[in-house]
């Protein structure tokens, strides 16, 4: 399974997608992973513990066992680092959790006093019962569809502007991170 941030290493060249799926990478980008003398691509992965930790705190992966002859493990995690900060992807998805995290805390503020209520109302009888699931039910969608209607925009900006990082980075680009926020 593919986490974030995927990419694959050819011998010159690091690649990133718009997907964190190694094989959606490989395909995005027209690579060939296997040729002749064996491994082509490299599968490497950075993965942050927690969404404001710093580059150099996410874990490193390599996620694949058969490695070409040229691979080295120290000079792929430099690379991966760099290009992280350089393409401004980890400043992307720190300001994306950064929202999403407002959100939850909001939508748990609103969903906790509901919840409690309904297990307090738990002990009435069970027409009484029936009638407050019912509220319970409407209120909990209702701020169900109010947070996925939040969030939806949060993601659409996130995927835009991944995109764009990623075609900035591939094609050479040199983009000033503050640009797209």
């Amino acid at each position: 399974m593919c986490d974030f941030l995927s990419a694959m290493l050819a011998k010159g060249r690091l690649y990133f997608g718009p997907t964190d799926s190694h094989a959606g990478i490989i395909i995005h980008h027209n690579l060939y992973e296997y040729g002749v003398q064996g491994a082509n691509l490299v599968g490497l992965e950075l993965l942050p513990d927690r969404a404001d930790d710093p580059v150099n705190k996410w874990t490193f992966k390599i996620n694949q066992d058969l490695l070409p002859d040229w691979f080295d493990a120290t000079i792929a995690e430099a690379r991966m680092r760099n290009a992280a900060v350089d393409s401004g992807v980890a400043r992307l998805y720190a300001d994306y959790h950064a929202k999403l995290d407002q959100l939850d805390d909001d939508y748990e503020a609103k969903v906790g006093p509901i919840r409690a209520d309904a297990q307090n109302k738990r002990n009435q009888v069970w027409a009484d019962r029936k009638k407050n699931y019912t509220d319970y039910k409407r209120e909990l969608d209702r701020i169900d569809k109010d947070r996925a209607t939040k969030i939806a925009p949060i993601l659409e900006d996130y995927r835009i502007k991944n995109d764009r990082l990623d075609l900035d980075y591939h094609y050479g680009r040199k983009v000033i991170a503050a640009q797209i926020w």
